[in-house]
């Protein structure tokens, strides 16, 4: 009652009335983060649109102020504002959400909120709370089965399980129904390694061998991936079983042959035979395949120079992946090298020529000064160290990252007493770092600072006649640079600064608590603690001020979730549906870009094995925008097999990078946008690799 007639004085006492406000309005409160108020006024209109809208819009603001008012909505009349009130209120950090939540949760009888509030305390509640959810929705009936499945999902992308939900979670595998199956599966794997999860493995494992041969991808998927996190003898025989039967079979998936390989090459350091069976991955024709493979080897470590047998078929193997010539794609010669390097054969391959072969594409230069890294020794460092001031930015940046990698305890105390090398370590790293920094690149500038905000860099740095100068450069590079267009780099420099713990670089950090990104200030504020000992917990603003504006009506009216966008690149065409009501402003930029031609010619600078392919960078290397930021719009969409978002650097910090998912990525839900979805060409979308361009991108309707 009292807090009804609080929201019915602050109603009436308002400038703007709920009946006044419209879906434009609380598009510009969202983009612009604020005026909540306004957005609380919104909550209480007579529109159910205009209050779905409000408690959507309260998801991407998620200020605890909110959290209330989102509460009261879960007993809204309309079933669609419940389910955005939960989607938010599992958004905004209060310690009454979860309390909230399973007040309105019991007498809910809308199947469909009823999984939205499950996801919603799968966000933000306890394990108490998870395992009510487990003796409350009962394997034996699908939905209810369907329910927990979600609501353990997310419980488990935050560390969160149980042995009672694990339990549940077992059976739920029982169920015909393959969604159900792999949402279990992925909690499982989550909450892996897990002496429960492998007692459950052991008990299921004539069910978990008929899962093996499952017709779903995502289920095949999501079982290799349990099995390679635990440790028991049915998940090898298991994950073996698969190995065999993913390489054979007559229609194979690359995306299960990836996540097998990379399952069991984790396994392989215990269960040496696994990677007999992985090597004959190296014949399979699709490229993600072999590079998961052969990052996969490099990752585990499991192979050396003294593993014979192994060394031979990668020998013979690679003669002919790296023979000149040769067709094979870059990205996959790339790993090749890497794992050569792994292996202390890069110099049996001539890799050390191909890096100062000026005509080596500067991408594949940078990663074969990645190869020299994989073995810390001195006449890598060495070698690594002549490309610090390379000229092209890419190369000195790989370098960096490379000598990063280098300084490893062993090699740096075993060089401390090189009299031939050490005493003029510091004053070439010194020199090398300054000049670096001066160049103004966002990726180099990063890359330094990263090298600088190194533990054990800094104590071989610290006290040396170098330090101050050190700090004093990236102070300089600091104060030039504009969270706008530097904000990764910004990151870098002010958590290396903190790691540094010098007290002349207080004023300036303390300058950063009033940058307009909240990102960087969050850096300043861990930076300050680490510096001074206080809590700086205060000078985080509830929100961070908008840099970029582009509120264009015009624009957004014409568009709607039947307008086609067709993507042409060096492997064909895929057309994506854009989603405008889930994301308007992302839309409306991406939209601007496409007309001005900014993507045309443009490189995929990433690709992940069945996770996404990502490009419109106009630099290439992935530490490009537009010259601004746009807000992150999130939604109640999650991201499936094709979903379109937009890369960023942390939470509004979005601007022209965008990326497509090979498959379902639950953990980017709630925290990307998601502005468009590929509607036809995914085949397209699978081939592409890392290098391949972007012909042209054009609205066709």
């Amino acid at each position: 009652m009292t807090r009804s007639l609080f929201l019915l004085v602050f109603v009436l006492t308002t400038e703007i009335s709920a009946q006044e406000i419209s879906r434009r309005d609380i598009m510009r409160w969202q983009d612009e983060r604020g005026p909540v108020d306004s957005l609380l006024v919104a909550l209480e209109s007579h529109e159910s649109a205009i209050r779905n809208r409000a408690a959507s819009a309260l998801a991407n603001l998620q200020d605890t102020m909110a959290a209330v008012a989102l509460g009261a909505r879960l007993s809204d009349d309309d079933p669609g504002v419940r389910r955005s009130a939960a989607f938010a209120l599992g958004l905004t950090p209060s310690p009454y959400s979860d309390v909230m939540l399973f007040s309105r949760w019991t007498a809910e009888n809308d199947r469909s909120v009823r999984i939205a509030m499950s996801e919603a305390l799968g966000r933000t509640s306890t394990p108490s709370a998870l395992d009510v959810l487990a003796q409350l929705l009962p394997s034996k009936k699908r939905e209810d089965a369907r329910e927990f499945s979600l609501a353990f999902l997310r419980f488990s992308l935050r560390g969160i399980h149980t042995p009672l939900a694990i339990a549940h979670a077992f059976d739920d595998l029982a169920l015909d129904d393959d969604e159900i199956r792999w949402h279990s599966l992925y909690a499982l794997w989550r909450s892996s390694p897990n002496e429960s999860v492998d007692s459950g493995i052991i008990a299921s494992e004539r069910l978990l061998s008929h899962l093996a041969a499952s017709r779903s991808s995502d289920v095949r998927m999501h079982l290799a991936t349990l099995l390679g996190r635990s440790r028991t003898d049915v998940s090898a025989r298991l994950l073996e079983n698969m190995l065999r039967r993913e390489l054979s079979a007559k229609r194979a998936d690359w995306r299960v042959q990836v996540s097998v390989v990379r399952a069991a090459a984790g396994r392989a350091v215990s269960t040496r035979h696994f990677v007999e069976h992985l090597l004959r991955y190296l014949s399979v024709e699709n490229s993600h395949v072999r590079i998961a493979l052969l990052q996969s080897l490099v990752q585990s470590a499991v192979l050396t120079a003294k593993d014979t047998q192994a060394v031979r078929v990668i020998r013979e193997n690679f003669r002919q992946m790296l023979r000149t010539g040769t067709t094979e794609p870059m990205p996959v010669r790339a790993e090749a090298y890497v794992l050569l390097g792994r292996l202390g054969l890069a110099d049996e391959f001539g890799t050390a020529p191909l890096l100062e072969d000026p005509t080596t594409d500067p991408w594949l230069r940078s990663r074969l000064l990645e190869a020299f890294a994989q073995l810390p020794l001195k006449r890598n460092m060495v070698l690594v160290m002549q490309y610090l001031n390379h000229d092209t930015s890419r190369i000195a940046a790989a370098a960096w990252e490379s000598l990063k990698r280098l300084c490893v305890p062993p090699l740096v105390r075993s060089l401390s007493t090189d009299e031939s090398f050490w005493p003029a370590f510091p004053a070439r790293i010194a020199e090398a770092a300054r000049a670096s920094l001066e160049r103004r690149d966002i990726a180099l500038t990063a890359s330094v600072a990263a090298f600088l905000g190194d533990s054990l860099v800094h104590a071989t740095l610290a006290s040396t006649a170098h330090e101050p100068i050190l700090r004093s450069a990236m102070e300089e590079a600091l104060a030039r640079s504009e969270s706008a267009v530097d904000v990764e780099s910004m990151q870098a420099l002010i958590a290396a600064l903190g790691i540094w713990r010098d007290s002349s670089s207080i004023p300036l950090l303390e300058k950063l608590l009033k940058d307009p990104d909240r990102t960087v200030v969050a850096e300043a504020v861990r930076a300050l603690e680490l510096i001074t000992g206080r809590s700086y917990a205060g000078s985080m603003p509830a929100r961070g001020k908008p840099q970029h504006r582009d509120h264009d009506w015009t624009l957004l009216a014409g568009l709607s979730d039947k307008t086609r966008i067709t993507v042409k690149t060096t492997k064909g065409e895929f057309i994506l549906q854009l989603l405008p009501d889930d994301a308007p402003f992302t839309v409306v930029n991406f939209v601007r870009l496409v007309r001005r031609g900014f993507y045309d010619g443009l490189l995929f600078h990433r690709v992940v094995p069945n996770f996404v392919i990502q490009g419109g960078d106009p630099r290439g290397d992935g530490w490009g925008g537009p010259g601004y930021t746009i807000r992150t719009e999130v939604s109640m969409r999650g991201y499936e097999r094709g979903s379109v978002g937009i890369a960023s650097a942390g939470k509004d910090t979005e601007g022209c990078q965008f990326f497509v998912t090979h498959s379902a990525t639950p953990h980017l839900d709630g925290r990307y946008t998601i502005f468009a979805r590929v509607v036809k060409g995914m085949d397209v979308v699978d081939a592409i690799q890392i290098n391949d361009r972007i012909l042209s991108i054009r609205m066709t309707k």
